[in-house]
């Protein structure tokens, strides 16, 4: 079995799944159906007619009721009427059929097995859709794009139509789960860290299939893996209660020098006191995404930056952080949280057959060394407290002790009730780790198939071959429910704002092949981006002259509708990063480096002005700023891409 976090981990939930060979949408092949008519003929029925998943699914549909198709239009309402489009999409129609209705059976939500088939099935055929339209001619042909300068090079060449320059667009960063997609979001991770540091806490939070709220919600004779999307809408449910608590309530802090931390939470049945903090404007930060890795269930892996002077203390870190369980007499509530979510095993020498063991040794390190106190490690990493109390719970016939308690906040457990671990951040370079593993994309399996076939010369005998192996996109009930019902696997708050770096008319356009590119060129808003607005910015307002560009989104608001730069009004709460540049990329590379240095330029020359002196190249002018002597390009070529890649990047 795989380590924890491979996208290739073996699957330990009975449940069906989806393999679909490479990824979705790979292939050009599609699905269909051949069924043999009264006429004993033979007839195709292609994935996107009407009668498609009735005839996939006769028990769930057993009067071979219509699906989705081209035609299918909203119910006149007053919202309905105001909207632009009237035909549902194919992801509004599922997301619509997996819900309950009064006077409504809906059989495909009550078939067990088969619900779980048709969710899965349903996610494939709009993920493929939406792939489709991408890949379409109509799609591929339509769209281009090029640099400004480019365009302006073919009209002065005599040449007019679009459909003979710039490249296709193939797939956007705006596709959810896409390379590029996942990319962004590591970056936007790394931006974050480059303004709060490294994040402080590491919170992983799984769903509960006991939970109240989805017994209640299931329909008689059903279990929870039967019901895979009210699963999703009560861990959603929950996790937005979560993120209230850690960022309006400030459940792990700000932390500050001064401020008593005696007068912490309370717990009991029903209530979860937060602790009383003192009305500042903190930096703040958390990021989590949404993973199933073959589970069963949707967790969630969310990463903290705490506004905090200075590393936390042992004192600190048990305040918040518990790897022990509490006492049954004195704290009854906790210690049947604790026993219930957050107990490891039993694995090792009382348990060698656990899930968890390889190669004889449990692949999470348990069971942990007894440590009477929290002290910190000379690495950076704090070893929590597992004091040798005699404290145990029994479990599977043994008893277990503080040594198998997963690190924990017992206030936590005791309100949501289900698994939630709180780790420590290292800050040594942890942070790449982190962000890597929230964005390594979508589970995989390697599907292999054997030939049995005879030895020579024996009858008995067989001989299994392995034929051929083939890398498969993973997809769970409650990974295609999420998606159906689109709620985001990624979340960022503060936001971040993406700038484009680019020379003068250097920037990219984007136009159809039906477009004119002489009129193309001619758009004053294709000469606008988000730098050249700076610029102009920076000319109209005089408290626009105080920031670089990186700084300049805290304090203004971009406009994508107007192209163009405005001073936020009200509470405004955003980050920004720059567009990595490679280093072999020439004068924009530089011109990337002045950016986060020079304030209120109201043109590309007065970027590479240095103390009135204009130099002719943005090269030239970080020579004269000291940027590129004695090596020191090459220390802030390394030092930037430090923060974000991997050693064989570096």
């Amino acid at each position: 079995m795989d380590a924890h976090g491979d996208i290739y981990s073996f699957p330990v939930a009975s449940e069906v799944v989806g393999l679909v060979v490479g990824d979705i949408g790979h292939t050009d092949v599609g699905r269909d159906l051949i069924i043999e008519d009264r006429s004993s003929s033979l007839q195709q029925i292609d994935e996107r007619h009407r009668k498609f998943m009735a005839m996939q699914y006769p028990i769930l549909f057993p009067y071979g009721e219509d699906g989705f198709h081209d035609a299918l239009f909203y119910n006149l309402t007053s919202t309905s009427t105001s909207m632009r489009h009237q035909k549902a999409t194919m992801a509004e129609y599922f997301g619509y059929r997996l819900h309950d209705r009064p006077n409504d059976f809906n059989t495909p939500l009550r078939c067990g097995r088969g619900t779980q088939a048709y969710e899965v099935d349903g996610y494939c055929y709009v993920e493929r859709e939406q792939i489709d339209h991408y890949r379409t001619p109509s799609f591929q042909q339509k769209y281009r794009s090029t640099t400004y300068h480019s365009l302006a090079s073919n009209v002065s060449s005599g040449i007019r139509s679009a459909s003979s320059a710039g490249q296709r667009i193939i797939l956007p960063a705006s596709f959810t789960g896409s390379p590029r997609y996942l990319y962004q979001k590591y970056q936007d991770c790394i931006g974050i860290c480059r303004k709060y540091g490294c994040p402080d806490l590491f919170v992983t939070f799984t769903s509960n299939a006991a939970w109240p709220e989805i017994a209640e919600a299931l329909p008689p004779g059903l279990h929870p893996s039967d019901r895979p999307e009210i699963v999703d809408r009560v861990f959603k449910m929950k996790l937005n209660i979560l993120m209230d608590d850690i960022k309006k309530k400030n459940f792990f802090g700000p932390i500050h020098a001064g401020i008593s931390s005696t007068n912490l939470s309370f717990h009991s049945d029903f209530l979860l006191l937060i602790i009383p903090t003192k009305r500042h404007i903190y930096l703040f930060a958390v990021v989590y995404t949404i993973e199933f890795q073959k589970r069963g269930l949707p967790h969630a892996h969310i990463i903290i930056w705490l506004a905090k002077e200075g590393p936390w203390d042992a004192a600190i870190i048990d305040t918040f952080i518990s790897a022990q369980l509490p006492h049954p007499t004195i704290d009854p509530i906790g210690y049947d949280a604790v026993s219930s979510f957050m107990v490891h095993g039993p694995c090792g020498a009382l348990s060698s057959y656990s899930p968890c063991m390889s190669k004889g040794k449990c692949s999470k390190f348990y069971p942990k060394k007894f440590c009477e106190q929290t002290p910190i490690l000379e690495n950076g990493f704090a070893q929590y407290a597992r004091p040798n109390n005699g404290l145990v719970v029994h479990r599977n016939g043994v008893d277990i002790d503080n040594r198998f308690i997963v690190p924990h906040n017992v206030d936590l457990l005791v309100k949501y009730q289900a698994h939630i671990n709180v780790e420590l951040v290292n800050h040594d370079d942890m942070h790449k780790y982190l962000f890597k593993y929230v964005t390594k994309g979508f589970d995989c399996a390697r599907i292999g198939f054997q030939i049995n076939a005879s030895a020579p010369g024996s009858s008995s005998n067989t001989i299994n071959e392995i034929n051929n192996y083939l890398e498969c996109r993973y997809v769970t009930p409650n990974d295609a429910a999420w998606r159906l019902l689109q709620y985001d696997i990624h979340y960022s708050d503060p936001s971040v704002e993406r700038l484009p770096v680019h020379l003068p008319l250097e920037n990219s356009v984007v136009f159809t092949e039906e477009d004119d590119l002489e009129e193309v060129i001619e758009d004053p808003n294709n000469l606008r981006t988000k730098l050249t607005s700076w610029l102009e910015a920076n000319n109209k307002f005089p408290t626009a002259q105080h920031y670089n560009y990186i700084e300049f989104p805290e304090h203004f608001i971009w406009h994508s509708n107007g192209k163009y730069w405005d001073i936020h009004r009200g509470s405004h709460n955003k980050i920004s990063r720059i567009a990595h540049v490679n280093p072999t990329q020439g004068d924009t590379y530089y011109l990337r480096m002045l950016l986060h240095i020079v304030k209120g330029a109201t043109s590309f020359s007065e970027i590479r002005t240095i103390t009135g002196h204009e130099y002719p190249t943005f090269r030239s002018a970080c020579e004269a700023l000291g940027l590129l002597g004695d090596d020191q390009e090459w220390s802030l070529a390394l030092n930037d891409a430090a923060q974000w890649a991997s050693p064989y990047q570096l």
